[in-house]
């Protein structure tokens, strides 16, 4: 029965135009992309932008930078020096956001005004050059040092600093206090914070230093150097202190906001995920209306088992969607890396990111799960009709079901892919294959990974047996039911 569905697929014309003209046109253009990016990239480093003031597009591409770093990071300084060193670095962190806005504008407001206005998170924290948009205090006084944990754990802090006493005699570390594990991602954007911090504080202190009226020469030999920060990667814990070793098991997992372009990027995905998974479903449906009307269903009837039956239109239609994707990664695949890899900004690794190995794994055993849930579904629903109008009678719950929960569900789980809802959603049988695609960008932990995929597989032997006996008194019958009432009685008789 498979053998029948490959080669009754591969000896069409549509099949293949959509498996090579497409793949192969796309490959040309991107391969065209790459090459025109290179050249220009190549170009523009050797030219002096500087002589071409009119052609600096340089606030573009820092808005796009600013899209593709997402939410602030949120910190929290712990001041032990006892000179308010903490709200001089934000005095500072404010004056060169507002010379950014304003530079020597004339009608430029207050200092005062201007943090007031970046206190209320007004339109300013759009800004594409603003430190506040990318890095933002959380200023309560008097916060301990569990409870900066338990911030941490949750999410609400991705770290803080400790500024030591003698900030001012001597040249210290800044501690940085921040959880060990996290992507590669991840630990780029806190390697910013820590430099952007890093460089902050040491020009507080040199400015604090050549306030004072007596600069030795040792202090005038330190303000040439930076300020460094140390990390301290322990196990943040409730009950944990700073600097105690901790089991590593104990861990936890680096919580950031996920960039919007890493959110962005698994539109491709899901697009793919409809399109392939829909086609595939609708050729099962097609296959067996045409056996149904050519009278071929009852000699196959006569012949199989409905679960031979069943079974092998999904495997034949599986082998063949697997081997029009293959054409689609041999064709499309190496121009796509090529043309990835000449991107660069905060995301150095943006192919790598794209293409992670557990994305395109997660990728295809969803949509695998996906076309054998809903394909054995409509291939049983299909069987029972006699042409394309029954069909739309018959099959429509489950396009109303697929338009007003797994579109929805979709458009959800791209904006929060790391939400509680989304987590819920993952365990929802009929949306479980769209909603694990949807969340790409953070994909859960082995545990429930594993949960999830245990949830589809006993789901699909529950809507097999369901959709083989449905099937075995479809193939025989000769009119629609009318209504779903008729359909799952049907599907309750004995074959």
């Amino acid at each position: 029965m498979a053998q029948r569905e490959i080669v009754a697929i591969l000896q069409t014309k549509s099949y293949w135009l959509g498996c090579l003209f497409f793949p192969v046109c796309l490959s040309i253009a991107l391969f065209g992309f790459w090459g025109v990016s290179t050249s220009l990239s190549n170009s523009f480093d050797d030219l002096d932008m500087n002589s071409y003031p009119m052609f600096d597009y340089s606030y573009q591409f820092d808005q796009i930078r600013s899209f593709f770093w997402g939410d602030p990071l949120h910190y929290y300084v712990v001041d032990h020096s006892g000179q308010q060193f903490a709200e001089a670095i934000r005095i500072a962190k404010a004056k060169r956001d507002f010379e950014i806005w304003y530079g020597n504008s004339s009608r430029a407001p207050s200092i005062e005004v201007f943090q007031e206005r970046l206190s209320s998170d007004s339109d300013l924290g759009l800004e594409h050059l603003l430190q506040y948009r990318k890095f933002r205090e959380i200023q309560e006084p008097d916060v301990s040092i569990e409870t900066l944990h338990s911030w941490i754990e949750t999410g609400k802090v991705v770290g803080y600093f400790i500024i030591p006493e003698d900030v001012m005699s001597s040249n210290p570390s800044t501690l940085f206090v921040r959880p060990s594990s996290g992507s590669n991602a991840q630990t780029k954007r806190l390697y910013e914070l820590e430099v952007w911090f890093e460089d902050l504080v040491t020009r507080v202190r040199q400015d604090w230093l050549l306030a004072s009226d007596n600069v030795e020469s040792e202090q005038r030999q330190q303000l040439q150097e930076s300020l460094q920060v140390a990390i301290d990667r322990v196990a943040v814990r409730p009950s944990t202190g700073v600097g105690t070793p901790a089991d590593p098991k104990d861990r936890p997992s680096l919580q950031i906001p996920i960039a919007n372009w890493v959110k962005s990027a698994t539109i491709p995905f899901i697009y793919l995920f409809i399109l392939i998974s829909g086609t595939t479903a609708n050729v099962m449906v097609t296959s067996t209306l045409e056996e149904k009307s050519n009278r071929v269903a009852e000699m196959l009837a006569a012949s199989l088992n409905p679960s031979q039956i069943l079974d092998g239109k999904l495997l034949g239609n599986c082998i063949v969607m697997l081997i029009g994707i293959g054409c689609g990664c041999v064709l499309i695949g190496p121009p796509l890396v090529l043309l990835l890899g000449s991107f660069s900004g905060l995301e150095m690794s943006i192919a790598a990111t794209i293409l992670h190995v557990s994305k395109l794994a997660t990728w295809l055993l969803f949509l695998i799960f996906g076309v054998a849930f809903f394909g054995y579904i409509q291939t049983a629903l299909g069987s029972l009709c006699d042409d394309v109008k029954e069909l739309f009678t018959v099959i429509y719950p489950i396009s109303m079901i697929q338009l007003f929960c797994v579109i929805p569900s979709i458009v959800y789980v791209l904006f929060t892919p790391d939400g509680r809802v989304t987590q819920v959603l993952s365990f929802i049988p009929f949306l479980t294959p769209s909603v694990m695609v949807s969340r790409l960008a953070s994909l859960p932990t082995w545990p429930m990974y594993l949960a999830i995929v245990l949830v589809m597989v006993l789901s699909i032997f529950a809507i097999r047996k369901f959709s083989t006996s449905l099937f075995a008194h479809g193939m025989v019958s000769e009119r629609a039911p009318r209504g779903m009432r008729m359909v799952f009685r049907l599907a309750r008789r004995p074959v």
